[in-house]
């Protein structure tokens, strides 16, 4: 063997020994690598039991555990690890594990069954024990196939004025370049009826600080939704399936949204998360991004404006004629508050002219009611919270609730009225007036709408676009195959992921009293399409 080789040779085995120096050094293997069976394990205990107190210490030896060089977010109460896969790579189902502890002797190992899809689908516990020559302490590890949000403060100490706290996201999505991402934000609470719930909605705003050591907003894009620093997380509390606010929201926000004569974007979308609270395992959530000037695309001139209640009887008073309900008028700030435009002098007038317009035309004025808002927007709100059973957007009296109404002005200068919906969890059978979550049957029907208007007096080209709207949308978005289709996929997110029932093990107490505990989304799906049923029977009467 000449010496060339043998100097190549040795190269190489130096070049070996310095990659396994690398990965395994610090004290890094695969977790495959890191498995012990049942013998060794109780062996493993039993050896350190007498040096331990009568309870084992807690997250004393172990300051953090990583797999494939993420920290695993860590639940104090449960002595819960959780454990995100990325998607699509090869190391998510046996990933490297590193170990940081003040015990330089210290060391872990698993027991117990090996990452599967079923494991993580019946959210199945692998025991982790991180252990020193005298002492141990065990973790549970769980695993998701869902993105993971740290909130580095107490959900309690969240109120009604914003706080400054920590914000860590890993994305666990394909092709991700930013896998995690850490930044500062001001969080909030928010909504009105949820905050008597247990768990909470709040507001985020990212912030980071500038050079001269002032805090500004921080622009991100989180989980492929727009580059923003303003967001929304939803609780789902008093959603038993936890699928309404999602489903809903995003079904607008990808088949009707964009079909307006503005081409902006007239909706929001979600994304699911798991959410820990310093250090406490806090649910699955919907994170996304609020309805604004920004996703409005508001230009000079044009307004936001938000109906969120009914004025209280005190609130009432006669004058410029708003919403009608149960005969009685208000003014447009007792019912609406102003959301974007001229922030220093809300104008009104273009609401207060919508609603002129829409109640007092006359049959020889319907050009007016053409004019006055956006017909094919008009139309799709007028279908779409009928589908979805909006009753939290309709009042039986008739009164609107969770809709923004804006003002832009056309092409011609002409300012029209467009619909967004938010706030979508009654929905789909949840909370009827008269019976509870269990008649697909029921209508939520708009009233102030004017298609509605036009429809009374007797246009049948307004009656013949909104049948032929229907129908399109059944023929895509709104088929059944299209719509089971999504549904499947948010029972694949919101069950196999073992989300829901690390989320039923937090809040079942108070939280599902009402409801039974699900396994799927097949009783929801089956409401779906029972639903789709009774508004096709519903259109094709019109045309008779």
């Amino acid at each position: 063997m000449s010496k060339r080789t043998i100097s190549q040779m040795l190269l190489l085995m130096t070049l070996l020994l310095f990659a396994i120096l690398i990965c395994h050094g610090d004290g890094r293997q695969s977790l495959s690598q890191l498995y012990v069976d049942n013998e060794t394990w109780n062996q493993m205990i039993q050896e350190r039991d007498e040096w331990q107190p009568d309870e084992m210490i807690e997250m004393q030896i172990a300051d953090a555990v990583y797999f494939n060089g993420y920290r695993l977010p860590y639940d104090s109460e449960n002595h819960m690890l959780l454990y995100s896969l990325v998607e699509d790579t090869p190391q998510a189902y046996d990933p490297v594990v590193k170990l940081v502890c003040h015990y330089k002797s210290a060391k872990i190992v698993f027991n117990g069954d090996a990452i599967s899809e079923e494991l993580i689908r019946t959210n199945g516990t692998i025991h982790a024990m991180v252990y020193s020559d005298s002492e141990y302490a065990i973790y549970q590890l769980k695993c998701t196939t869902l993105p993971i949000l740290e909130i580095e403060a107490s959900a309690d100490d969240v109120g009604d004025e914003s706080i400054n706290v920590g914000f860590r996201l890993f994305d666990n999505r394909v092709g991700v370049v930013n896998r995690q991402i850490d930044t500062s934000a001001a969080i909030h609470l928010r909504g009105n009826n949820s905050r008597a719930y247990p768990k909470n909605d709040y507001r985020i705003s990212l912030r980071t600080l500038s050079s001269g050591n002032n805090w500004r907003k921080h622009h991100l894009s989180l989980l492929g939704m727009r580059m923003d620093e303003d967001w929304i997380l939803k609780g789902l509390y008093n959603d038993p399936e936890k699928v309404r606010e999602v489903f809903s929201s995003n079904l607008w926000y990808e088949t009707c949204a964009d079909n307006n004569m503005f081409g902006v974007a007239n909706g929001m979308q979600y994304r699911y998360v798991e959410v820990f609270f310093d250090k406490q395992y806090w649910g699955i959530y919907a994170l996304g991004h609020p309805i604004d000037a920004k996703q409005l695309e508001l230009s000079e001139d044009e307004h936001i404006y938000k109906k969120s209640y009914r004025p209280t009887e005190k609130e009432m008073m006669l004058g410029k004629y708003m919403e009608s309900d149960e005969n009685r008028t208000y003014p447009p700030e007792m019912v609406y508050s102003y959301e974007g435009g001229n922030e220093v002098s809300p104008d009104f007038e273009p609401l207060q002219y919508f609603y002129w317009v829409l109640h007092y035309a006359q049959q020889d004025q319907k050009t007016d009611l053409y004019e006055i808002a956006d017909v094919n927007n008009s139309i799709d709100i007028l279908l779409f919270i009928d589908v979805i059973q909006g009753v939290d957007h309709v009042h039986y009296s008739g009164a609107l609730y969770n809709l923004y109404m804006t003002a832009k002005r056309d092409e011609n200068g002409k300012t029209r009225m467009l619909y967004t919906p938010w706030d979508m969890d009654r929905t789909w059978g949840m909370y009827f007036e008269d019976e509870k979550h269990s008649n697909p049957a029921g209508f939520v029907r708009m009233p102030h709408n004017i298609v509605v208007r036009l429809r009374e007096f007797g246009d049948e080209e307004i009656t013949a676009r909104f049948c032929d709207r229907y129908w399109q949308l059944r023929a895509g978005g709104w088929s059944d195959a299209e719509l089971e289709r999504r549904l499947r996929e948010y029972e694949e997110v919101i069950y196999h992921s073992g989300a829901y029932d690390r989320d039923f093990s937090k809040w079942h107490i108070s939280t599902y009293k009402e409801f039974e505990y699900c396994n799927d989304l097949s009783d929801f799906i089956d409401y779906v399409h029972k639903r789709m049923a009774h508004m096709d029977e519903y259109i094709h009467s019109l045309l008779q």
